[in-house]
């Protein structure tokens, strides 16, 4: 099991302050208020539409700079479905010829879509979303819905928590897992990846 942003996929940081600077925005504007909690929380748990969560940033967006076209900013801004980081999508291809691979994520409503344009939609055995279950990372019930999803892949009753390992870059969700029995470790890039990977017999 494991996250997909940050891990398997990335968002350029330089683009997005590129596309900041073209509109006469600070480096990080747009992120900043994108993920705010009060907007973005609604928008991973699937209580709005992905399309209303960025019509929301763009309408903070316009309340700090009224002489910013807000819209088309969000709109370029939003336009990339993300990259996919090869070599740790070699490293999920190696270990699904052994066990299954799930992606479980926080993420809005356009998740499938965005997968699909970057190349990604094929590489996991089933992909969790947070919009989809209806809680979000790092609480409990998303991560009881993977379990059950990965259990229903591999064709069991029961999953023991200790028989997933979870990957994840972000700390608190890496504790979230750990806290219901999954082996949870937080990425480090892919040759830490590997490592890992080796150290639990999966590669």
């Amino acid at each position: 099991m494991c996250d997909l942003d940050g891990v398997v996929r990335h968002f350029d940081p330089v683009r997005q302050a590129e596309i900041e600077a073209r509109f006469g925005l600070p480096a990080g504007t747009i992120s900043t208020l994108a993920l705010d909690p009060p907007l973005l929380q609604p928008a991973i748990i699937g209580a709005v539409a992905d399309e209303t969560w960025r019509a929301s940033v763009a309408s903070a967006l316009r309340l700090r700079w009224p002489s910013v076209d807000a819209d088309a900013a969000v709109a370029a801004w939003s336009a990339s479905p993300g990259t996919p980081d090869e070599q740790v999508v070699a490293l999920v291809r190696r270990v699904r010829q052994r066990v299954p691979v799930l992606a479980l994520t926080n993420a809005t409503t356009r998740l499938r879509s965005d997968l699909a344009r970057a190349g990604l939609d094929g590489v996991f055995d089933r992909v969790v979303s947070s919009a989809e279950v209806g809680h979000a990372k790092p609480s409990a019930p998303v991560f009881r819905a993977a379990q059950e999803a990965a259990a229903e892949v591999l064709g069991c009753a029961v999953l023991e928590p200790e028989q997933i390992l979870y990957v994840d870059d972000s700390p608190g969700h890496v504790a979230g897992a750990a806290a219901l029995g999954w082996t949870a470790v937080t990425f480090e890039g892919p040759q830490q990846l590997a490592t890992v990977l080796r150290t639990s017999g999966l590669l």
